[in-house]
């Protein structure tokens, strides 16, 4: 599971596992925090979303390289703990793992200032025409519940109905976004994973257990 979450941006195992730690073999039972300790975390703000086909920051950093020491991990059929096991891979280290899809559950998120006034656009019901207005979110100075960044413009952020996404790059919506911290308080990272015709499945990116792989350096051209 490719380079490491690093707080210099590489993603490396930047992401602390200051969280608490689950059993690997399960696929950690309790949410793996993938954020730097010195992010603004010492709050009670209790949203949480879900990114479906989102890869943390950098999106391009896709597939991953098995850094630990030998395990047995459990596949799942769906992206949850109580799902259905599918199948137990072995890995070693310097094991290559193709992710083919991948999931974010954000547990906790991140108390950030808005630089510039925010707001979100939804489609509604009017008179029986589905419409799509836009809803404020707040002015540039208050807070706001940052959950996910998706590196490609849009960030998740908590409203008063819920999650929503909303334009946004890493210098001019919040304060303190940035590619060396883009990332919420507490963040659980599920990918899919396929090694034969029947090995298939889901399980828990264990920051302590991989390192990110970049694309090849012609991938561009």
């Amino acid at each position: 599971m490719r380079t490491e979450f690093s707080i210099l941006l590489i993603f490396v195992l930047g992401f602390s596992s200051s969280c608490q730690k689950g059993d690997a073999t399960e696929g950690a039972s309790s949410p793996n925090e993938l954020a730097p300790p010195a992010l603004d975390c010492n709050h009670d703000l209790a949203s949480s979303g879900l990114a479906k086909h989102s890869w943390p920051y950098p999106i391009d950093h896709r597939d991953l390289r098995w850094t630990g020491k030998y395990e047995k991990v459990k596949l799942k059929l769906k992206p949850t703990h109580a799902a259905f096991v599918t199948a137990t891979l072995s890995f070693r280290a310097g094991d290559l793992i193709e992710v083919l899809d991948s999931e974010v559950m954000i547990t906790k998120p991140r108390r950030l200032l808005a630089k510039r006034d925010l707001s979100v656009k939804r489609k509604v019901m009017s008179q029986g025409i589905e419409v799509e207005r836009e809803f404020f979110i707040a002015k540039a100075g208050e807070p706001v519940s940052f959950l996910f960044y998706n590196s490609r413009g849009h960030c998740m952020v908590d409203t008063d109905d819920g999650p929503a996404w909303i334009p946004c790059t890493l210098d001019d919506t919040f304060e303190g976004l940035s590619a060396e911290r883009p990332f919420a308080c507490e963040q659980q990272w599920w990918i899919q994973t396929q090694r034969s015709r029947a090995d298939k499945g889901w399980m828990v990116v264990r920051p302590d257990r991989v390192e990110r792989v970049g694309p090849p350096l012609d991938a561009t051209k």
